[in-house]
């Protein structure tokens, strides 16, 4: 049994289902057919519980290939930042979570894999740079404003490259050109985040 989705080959062998070997029900003529009859059943019937006990086996193994699969699958989290009226000439200034310019505490290891911007009105004129830290240390991994990305735009990064461990600080920082326009604009951000252990 193969699953329609391509990826990783999860194909599981299933056990042969023991074919009907009963003898016919009329014509029995002697002891000795009687006796060959009831081996034929005594054999068919071991032939079922072996079937059984590999069927149980199979299902067994499909059951930790799914949980396998679950367990490896990552836990996305996102943590929000905003901030009204950007103005210009910004050098690394921390952007609000809504109660503080702090950050994050994080409750276990993990690493950064995501970015994410929307501003409310269109980039007119500069570049607006955002960028997660890690205690107050820059990770390097940024995510702009400019006259491509005017409004929104979004990057994504591969696991264990910007790593944090736990009860680490992470914040995220904005920095803005002198010609930075409108400075008007209101913005929300987030960043991706995924622990090291994904299954309690």
């Amino acid at each position: 049994m193969s699953p329609e989705q391509g990826g990783i080959d999860r194909t599981l062998i299933q056990p042969i289902m023991p074919q009907r070997q009963f003898l016919q029900t009329l014509g029995l003529r002697s002891f000795a057919e009687v006796n060959t009859r009831f081996l034929t059943i005594e054999q068919t019937l071991d032939a079922i519980v072996e079937y059984l006990q590999q069927q149980q086996q199979t299902l067994a193994f499909g059951h930790d290939l799914v949980v396998g699969r679950v367990n490896e699958m990552p836990e996305m989290l996102w943590l929000p930042f905003f901030r009204d009226n950007v103005a210009a000439t910004l050098t690394n200034d921390p952007l609000s979570d809504g109660r503080t310019t702090r950050g994050y505490c994080a409750a276990e290891d993990g690493s950064i894999v995501a970015l994410a911007i929307r501003s409310n009105e269109a980039r007119t004129a500069g570049t607006l740079t955002i960028e997660p830290r890690v205690n107050t240390t820059a990770t390097g991994f940024t995510l702009t404003l400019d006259g491509t990305d005017t409004t929104t735009n979004k990057t994504f990064q591969d696991q264990g490259l910007d790593t944090f461990a736990r009860a680490d600080a992470i914040d995220l920082v904005i920095t803005t050109t002198g010609t930075w326009a409108p400075t008007t604009a209101d913005i929300i951000c987030a960043v991706g985040i995924v622990p090291s252990r994904t299954v309690r």
